[in-house]
């Protein structure tokens, strides 16, 4: 009915379709969900031209519930918006390859969706994949709020009241007081007399680094909160079954995938080396050594292991080029290092943060900006270590003795570079006043004055030049990636993504852009494909068959690039109505041609037989009759009879001695431009007239 009802001139066939909807909605609602269309271009080799058809086809149920799968969801979109957004023949042939991935991703979800276990797993992969990074982060939180707080033994409160600096100038509202319970201390005048000398002693990281020991196990450092300890254990063990689950799902429903594509890229390169060996063997061929030559150049001895060679080739390749097997199990192992051995491991889970959409966009940065970022970071190292080695040469001493970090020139363009990273140089420079403060002229203290020199082309170079240089590049990559995300926005919302068609075209087809915005109609051709495998490829049609061709060949001619059926149909009809158009035309015109002709004919009638009722404006109806000629046998005479001539008691016979005269209708029309031409022939025929009427008053 669907397929029907675009067919339908009288509107009779989308009646019945609204009443299905008004009368059986739950049927209705079925059918739409199982039912999809896609529009398909198929070449007229006759004409050339490229006709458009919509082919309707039935969806099963797993394909609609993997539609609704969000995880699958997501990585459809992500595809659609990874393509080219350009109508070229390289974005439908990227198109499709991604089409095939995703299609071999249907087929083994359905094919591994028959345990309930990870049917489960499918629909809640996407769930556990948020807990895991919720729980990491939850754990994180929980550790810097509870745990490690200093307990004053005396008070059983927060040390100090949290308010403690020992060193230094305190800032407001922090200073080091006299510890009231030194007296209860073992060293009241020592050890215990003030806030930081107490503080001392119950720091235990030194400690525990010393022993190698883990600090989870101490039970001081929950004293703020003693449930707290079982608490974050028991969150880390959840943490641990959720990783475990979501490892899982890549191993099961991502791996074989990933593993198939590198098979097939691993057999296209050897495909492609046997055919430049098959390309070099016939150019050996061509130039073929016969006799002895062909004994001096024997060919080497195949290799007998090849098949050996190959499947570790295919192993290492699996091994170095699948990243997310090596990312999957480091998450993994350090989720089982946070319960075995301390939940600080899992902090490090809270990466998974970039396999996030919000994470993607950091990485992707820095993958786009990561050549440029790597060129600016190598020039930076190499001035820093130029600055580090003259420094060492000529001014090591003022880095000693303001930090003694210049005793070796490893030790000192070291600790250049990594000072200078964090943006601080004077740990291996001295202070800068002694430095910026120049001689009052420039002979007196040349020494001085070339350290100077020294500090501001270092920090002209540095400061003002590389810096701002990386900081650009991150901010530019940053830009590309947005602006490249605002245009594949910015193109869906304004054109289809197969078709490439303006919106606005679809204005006169209602409800046909809410099918087709954001890319939605893309996923019709992924269950197209999807119907295509699931059928004998010996009971597909025409197009069918041109389908399935083209989308192993990888020749997107099938795709409706810049076509529309329901933009086709109005075109044809346009078509139509102006053929129709012309042979309305062409039948007026020929219709006044003929009443012309019948006009002239009869004033031509009415001058060869004149009569009483004949005039030039007279009707037709009055006008005289054509002329009927008839032949007799008997006497081989030539008769002619008119209705508007007086009778005569018997027939004018002519002899056919002379030739009997033919009135040509043709020799009478375009009067206008053969008037001259008429008025002879007219003359001539009453000349013959009046002579044959001489010639019967001779005889009679």
């Amino acid at each position: 009915m669907l397929y029907l009802q675009d067919f339908d001139d009288t509107g009779d066939v989308r009646k019945h379709v609204h009443g299905l909807k008004e009368e059986y909605p739950r049927l209705y609602k079925f059918l739409k969900e199982h039912t999809s269309h896609v529009e398909l271009v198929r070449r007229i080799e006759s004409t050339g031209k490229s006709w458009v058809e919509k082919v309707y086809f039935s969806l099963d149920d797993s394909i609609v519930s993997m539609a609704h799968n969000s995880d699958y969801k997501d990585r459809m979109t992500e595809l659609i918006r990874s393509t080219p957004n350009n109508e070229t023949h390289e974005k439908y042939v990227g198109f499709i390859q991604q089409l095939k991935s995703m299609l071999n991703q249907l087929v083994w979800y359905e094919a591994v969706a028959r345990y309930r276990t990870v049917r489960v797993l499918i629909r809640r992969r996407k769930w556990v994949k948020k807990s895991t990074l919720s729980l990491s982060i939850l754990i994180t939180a929980l550790l810097l709020i509870f745990y490690g707080i200093p307990m004053d033994p005396n008070t059983g409160g927060v040390f100090a009241q949290g308010r403690f600096f020992s060193k230094g100038t305190p800032p407001a509202g922090y200073q080091n007081l006299p510890y009231p319970y030194a007296n209860d201390t073992s060293d009241p005048k020592g050890l215990g007399s003030t806030y930081g000398l107490a503080m001392s002693t119950i720091d235990y990281s030194l400690k525990y680094r010393l022993r190698l020991e883990s600090r989870w196990a101490s039970e001081k450092e929950w004293l703020f909160w003693p449930e707290g300890k079982s608490l974050v254990y028991f969150l880390t063990v959840v943490h641990l079954l959720l990783t475990v689950l979501y490892s899982l799902s890549y191993f099961i429903l991502d791996f074989p995938l990933d593993w198939l594509h590198l098979v097939d890229e691993y057999k296209k390169e050897i495909k492609a080396k046997l055919k430049e060996k098959s390309a070099s063997a016939e150019d050996e061929d061509a130039n073929l050594k016969k006799g002895k030559e062909y004994l001096l150049h024997l060919p080497p001895v195949p290799n007998v292991v090849l098949e050996e060679k190959i499947g570790m080739t295919l192993v290492l390749r699996t091994l170095s080029k699948c990243l997310n097997l090596w990312y999957f199990i480091g998450l993994t192992t350090f989720s089982v290092l946070g319960v075995i051995s301390s939940p600080f491991f899992q902090v490090f889970c809270m990466l998974d943060y970039f396999r996030q959409p919000g994470g993607r966009m950091v990485t992707r940065a820095i993958y786009v900006g990561g050549p440029a970022l790597l060129r600016s970071f190598a020039v930076g190292v190499m001035v820093i270590s130029v600055y580090g080695f003259l420094g060492y040469a000529y001014y090591s001493q003022s880095a000693i003795i303001s930090d003694e970090s210049c005793h070796s020139p490893f030790q000192c363009v070291t600790k250049f570079i990594v000072d200078s990273f964090g943006g601080d140089i004077r740990t291996v420079l001295g202070n800068f006043s002694a430095w910026a403060f120049p001689a009052l002229d420039l002979w007196s203290d040349i020494w001085y004055s070339g350290r100077t020199l020294f500090i501001v082309t270092f920090v002209i170079f540095w400061s003002f030049l590389l810096q701002p240089v990386v900081t650009g590049q991150i901010i530019n990559a940053f830009n590309e990636m947005r602006q490249a995300k605002d245009d594949i926005r910015k193109y869906l919302e304004s054109k289809c993504f197969i078709s490439g068609i303006d919106r606005f075209k679809f204005d006169d087809y209602p409800g046909e852009w809410e099918k087709r915005e954001a890319g939605k109609y893309a996923w019709n051709y992924l269950f197209f494909l999807r119907w295509l495998s699931l059928h004998d490829p010996q009971d597909y049609n025409m197009i069918q068959s041109m389908v399935a061709k083209g989308f192993e060949k990888e020749k997107p001619d099938f795709f409706p690039n810049g076509l529309f059926v329901g933009i086709q149909r109005d075109e044809l009809e346009e078509q139509n109505d102006e053929s129709k158009d012309q042979v309305r035309n062409a039948m007026r015109d020929l219709r006044d041609e003929l009443s012309d002709q019948r006009e002239m004919m009869a004033k031509a009638s009415s001058r060869f037989f004149p009569g009483p009722s004949s005039s030039p404006s007279s009707s037709p109806s009055s006008s005289p009759s054509l002329l009927s000629s008839r032949l007799n046998p008997s006497s081989s005479t030539f008769s002619f009879l008119s209705s508007s001539s007086p009778r005569l008691p018997s027939p004018l016979s002519l002899s056919l001695k002379s030739p009997p005269l033919l009135i040509c209708p043709q020799a009478l029309q375009d009067r206008g431009s053969h008037r001259g031409g008429g008025r002879e022939t007219l003359r001539g025929a009453q000349h013959s007239r009046s002579t044959g009427a001489e010639e019967v008053g001779k005889s009679s």
